[in-house]
């Protein structure tokens, strides 16, 4: 039986669903293990979930368009729908938990003023998942039939824009409080960046 066969996402969207849903109540559950809740295990983990499933939503585009004869990434283009919710949806409880470690989770304007401040670098982190939003409400069938698929493809590309501020987010997190710059973001920016320009210059050629 062809591997081939398994390797799509009628049945991958499953695996990382339900891989994605146990590991954030492993890393709510490893948190809360001691007697004071581990606010900085929970955080972290929960942003580097959030960022590796936006990474897969961007990158398997780009795999896609550069080595287009490979089944391997013609098969998992269709999972970016399903990456880029669980991204949205991770990130979203990233920040509360954030919010909750600051205690100012039942005080809207220091809400505000938190998500929009340097501090942990968490304005980009916000605009990312602000740029998520409405991707995240068009993300349906019924939605792209609604909007006209050109429209809606041109709205979901806001997702790229979503990847760089997060990145800048990721990477600037230490920055802000002293301990320096995150290079690993950058660098996956730069590749990225790198195999866009690829693609232009081999679009213009051709």
């Amino acid at each position: 039986m062809s591997i081939r066969r398994f390797i799509t996402v009628r049945y991958l969207q499953w695996v990382v669903w339900v891989s994605v849903s146990l590991y954030w109540c492993f890393i709510i559950i490893q948190s809360a293990a001691t007697d004071v809740f581990d606010w900085h295990l929970a955080i972290t983990e929960t942003g580097n979930v959030a960022w590796i499933m936006l990474v897969f939503t961007i990158y398997i585009s780009l795999l896609q368009k550069l080595f287009r004869p490979y089944w391997l990434f013609n098969n998992l283009l269709p999972l970016r729908k399903h990456t880029g919710i669980l991204s949205f949806l991770v990130a979203c409880s990233h920040a509360l938990l954030q919010m909750l470690r600051m205690g100012i989770i039942a005080d809207a304007p220091a809400m505000l003023k938190a998500a929009f401040s340097l501090q942990y670098s968490m304005v980009f982190g916000t605009v990312s998942i602000l740029i998520m939003v409405p991707l995240f409400i068009t993300s349906t069938n019924r939605a792209m039939a609604r909007m006209g698929y050109s429209t809606w493809k041109m709205l979901q590309r806001f997702a790229h824009l979503a990847f760089i501020v997060a990145a800048i987010h990721i990477s600037f997190i230490g920055y802000f409080g002293g301990r320096g710059v995150e290079p690993e973001p950058l660098i996956l920016l730069a590749v990225y960046a790198g195999g866009y320009a690829y693609l232009f210059v081999q679009r213009r050629q051709g």
